[in-house]
């Protein structure tokens, strides 16, 4: 049995879910404003920065200090977004340039204005930017961002500093105001770069109370985005409340505030949206009563030390009393053994060798108890690192399928490691943190995901596994584990089906180009089967995806049926299905689906089921009912193409009265070259005496082609258009508007139906990014 490691080149990107502390967020109110500055960054993650926090306790602008020795020491260690807190005041070298940028004048760079002014008396939070050159020409001109929080003192002030210029500039409300309506907590201070957005946080002190509510108000404050707030919470990271399963925290586990009573804790580090496997902080002294923190991506050549979560944070120490056996050393009543590993890529692979730092062995997991022994070389001493998910990892060996965890309990205070423990058990996921930051020595962590023959690959000329995706399809085991069926270029005339026990399957275009992978067959529902029968509707599909947790991408489904040339098949009978979605949490991005009547069909095999499909970035094409059916389907950011037709509708659902949510078409852009007024939205398809078809389009582009005076039309005389639950809601176009006949969300209502509303279901799913 082949293993194989598909790394991943960095952290997969996760759509964060607007979850955390939902009822704090709705009772703070409106929660942010955002100004626009001069950007540079197109599109970044957090992990693409080296990102740093450090409470000053008060910088001096008359000597600049902490900024010139403090912040310029993280600026030298390569860290490009600082948040600072106590930030006392701009230093007296930050200014702005001249028109010829030869001289740095005194003043901000910028004015972002004031923020939340009836919260301050008045007065307000203000932002400024300044130019800031912490070190001569060597290190460039920095960005200063800073807001004056401090109007007593001027010493708690908070400050972001960043190599390049931020996208956006933002504040989260305060989390408590008193009851004349005037804060009683500090706001916090974001910077946005592409797609992520870094905060800097001060809570109050005295257990910062304020932090749950204010990390709510951030999370709404960041939209869409990518977020990580960064600072001091006055609070240890394992009293925060629950923040939700997608809300992670990054800390070290070390005291990072020393108090002058001697009650050490650990109050700074960083809250983030994202799940960032590889990402690990440090901390280092500058000369403050905090010490900094930084965080960047795991690298390989350099000493580390393993950590088992399950086991209180228990650290793998070697070369024991027994045989030279690994174990975990309980910290909680051994204290933090000082033992370290040096973790070494294998040049040109994705393995490692872990070597003991005290006794110069390597770890081997020949036998079923993990060992210290000689390093040789041996493929025992070779290991991957799992993406164990939740910030996790597993440590796999070269010749197992099985993971090193935690075993068979050794005497007093050691736990001996097993090299079989099943990779899904929470005993095989560790944390790894570093001694140091390798810097320019080490190399990007390859952390992937182990599976047994993952991917199969399609070439119609012969040139892959299989010359046809059906054939790739039927080779897949249906064994739960994620698979990839990979399409190279080309057109593959055939009908494809995935059953529903295909669970966890990707099949996407190698290109990465939708155009350059075309799936087409021309079947309709009054063609004939061999067996003479017809094959109806959802049988003339192209493509019939039946299986749940399916992801499709960067492909085209066609059904090329021409009703023109097909005079043998009877006009009522031309319904011609390119797409056929039957399966749960499914997934389409950058896919093309085309065709006439029919186009895409989004089922529930039961009415009443649970049958969520998410359609994103997709290009549709159709004239007559093209999406139609009783699942949940989301169309978001996509490009729907009304045909040139003698006339047309968009959706037909035939949603069940017991569901909330059928079809939903959001932020997308339908277009159409046929005659002003000769297509309506919609009809509803009342095939059941339960069916109450639901549909909302709402932020889209109508076009010329919608008729504007009545968009909705029934589909039978026993069934109006009334009776059914469709709604618009800030549509513009040609083809918009707002009458008696086009009933309208009201914007309380708007707020029910978002595709994160739609899709959640249950279970909570959000594949939305």
């Amino acid at each position: 049995m082949n293993i194989r490691l598909f790394r991943t080149g960095r952290h997969t990107r996760k759509k964060k879910i607007v979850s955390l502390m939902t009822a704090v967020a709705m009772l703070a109110g409106a929660l942010s404003v955002v100004l626009f500055a001069t950007g540079q960054t197109a599109s970044a993650a957090v992990e693409d920065f080296r990102p740093a926090n450090w409470n000053m306790q008060g910088a001096q602008n008359s000597q600049d200090n902490k900024w010139q020795s403090g912040v310029r020491s993280l600026i030298n260690s390569g860290h490009d977004v600082i948040a600072l807190q106590e930030a006392g005041q701009v230093p007296n070298t930050a200014g702005r340039w001249d028109s010829q940028n030869n001289q740095m004048l005194p003043g901000p760079a910028h004015d972002f204005g004031t923020w939340f002014t009836s919260l301050r008396n008045g007065q307000g939070w203000t932002v400024q930017r300044y130019d800031w050159r912490p070190g001569g020409s060597r290190l460039g001109v920095w960005n200063i961002y800073f807001m004056q929080t401090d109007f007593g003192a001027n010493r708690v002030n908070l400050a972001i500093v960043t190599r390049n210029r931020a996208d956006r500039v933002n504040v989260a409300r305060p989390a408590f105001t008193n009851a004349n309506g005037q804060a009683t907590s500090r706001p916090a201070l974001g910077v946005r770069f592409g797609d992520t957005y870094f905060w800097t946080v001060h809570t109050l002190s005295g257990g910062g109370n304020d932090a749950p509510r204010l990390l709510a108000n951030i999370q709404s404050a960041s939209s869409t985005y990518h977020w990580a707030a960064m600072g001091d919470f006055n609070r240890q990271p394992a009293t925060l409340p629950s923040l939700g399963a997608n809300v992670h925290i990054y800390n070290t586990g070390q005291p990072t505030h020393y108090g002058g009573n001697g009650n050490n804790n650990e109050l700074d580090y960083m809250v983030s949206s994202d799940d960032i496997v590889s990402f690990v902080p440090g901390t280092t002294d500058l000369g403050s009563d905090h010490r900094a923190v930084f965080y960047y991506t795991l690298r390989a050549n350099a000493d580390v030390q393993f950590t088992m979560p399950s086991d209180h944070n228990s650290t793998f120490a070697g070369n024991t009393s027994e045989d030279n056996k690994v174990a975990a050393w309980d910290v909680d009543t051994d204290g933090w053994p000082d033992v370290s590993w040096h973790l070494s890529q294998v040049p040109g692979t994705g393995v490692y060798t872990i070597m003991n730092n005290d006794t110069g062995e390597c770890m081997d997991a020949e036998d079923s108890v993990l060992r210290d022994k000689p390093c040789s070389g041996s493929s025992w001493q070779k290991f991957f690192l799992d993406n164990g998910g939740s910030g996790l990892l597993n440590l796999l060996p070269y010749n197992r399928l099985t993971c090193v965890g935690e075993g068979a309990h050794g005497q007093d205070r050691e736990t001996f490691l097993s090299t079989t423990v099943s990779c899904s058990d929470s005993k095989g996921r560790l944390k790894i943190r570093f001694d140091h930051d390798p810097g320019a020595d080490g190399v990007p962590l390859g952390v992937g995901h182990v599976q047994v023959q993952s991917t199969f690959t399609v070439a119609a000329d012969g040139s892959a596994q299989f010359q046809t995706v059906q054939a790739a399809i039927n080779a897949v085991p249906t064994d739960g584990n994620p698979h990839t069926i990979l399409i190279n270029r080309g057109t593959y005339h055939e009908v494809i089906s995935v059953p529903k026990t295909q669970t966890n399957l990707t099949i996407k275009g190698a290109t990465g180009n939708a155009e350059d992978v075309n799936i087409t067959y021309g079947n309709a529902h009054g063609t004939l089967k061999p067996d003479g029968t017809e094959y109806g509707t959802e049988g003339s599909a192209t493509a019939s995806f039946k299986a749940p947790n399916l992801r499709v991408e960067s492909l085209t489904i066609t059904n090329s049926f021409d009703p023109a040339a097909h005079s043998e098949i009877s006009p009522y009978e031309t319904q011609a299905v390119a797409l056929s979605a039957t399966g749960d949490r499914q997934v389409y991005t950058n896919v093309r689906i085309i065709g006439r009547q029919d186009t895409v069909l989004a089922k529930s095999p039961a009415a009443t089921d649970q049958t969520r499909q998410y359609f994103r970035n997709v290009y549709i094409a159709g004239s007559i009912d093209f999406l139609f059916g009783n699942a949940t389907a989301v169309f978001d950011r996509a490009n729907i193409d009304l045909a040139a037709w003698p006339g047309g509708t968009i959706v037909a659902p035939n949603t069940d009265q017991a569901k909330k949510y059928g079809i939903l078409i959001t932020n997308s852009n339908i277009v159409s070259k046929a005659a002003a007024s000769t297509f309506y939205l919609g009809r509803p398809w009342h095939n059941t005496t339960t069916a109450q078809p639901q549909t909302v389009i709402r932020d889209s582009s109508l076009p010329a082609a919608i008729t504007t005076t009545q968009p909705w039309t029934d589909m039978t005389t026993d069934y109006s258009w009334q009776s059914a639950r469709f709604f618009e809601y800030h549509n513009l176009g040609t083809g918009a508007g707002v009458n008696s006949n086009r009933p309208q969300l009201t914007d309380a209502q708007a707020g029910d139906y978002t595709a994160s509303k739609y899709l959640a279901g249950t279970d909570g799913w959000n594949p939305i990014w």
